[in-house]
């Protein structure tokens, strides 16, 4: 994972739910980002962290 990304519509927002991208190294295709998304989370913003939290621990040397 070389990026997390965190996204709410005003929709997703009013009902306390969010969708995050996990970029990856891998290529990307037809114009869409490389990795995987995780639609409708509750509590996006603890996951979001939750996983940064993940991914810094794995990218120090």
């Amino acid at each position: 994972i070389k990026e997390v990304e965190l996204r709410a519509n005003a929709l997703q927002k009013i009902f306390g739910f969010g969708s995050i991208i996990l970029h990856t190294h891998a290529t990307a295709t037809q114009n869409r980002p490389s990795g995987i998304t995780l639609y409708d989370l509750e509590d996006p913003e603890g996951v979001y962290d939750l996983i940064q939290q993940k991914v810094s621990i794995h990218a120090q040397p």
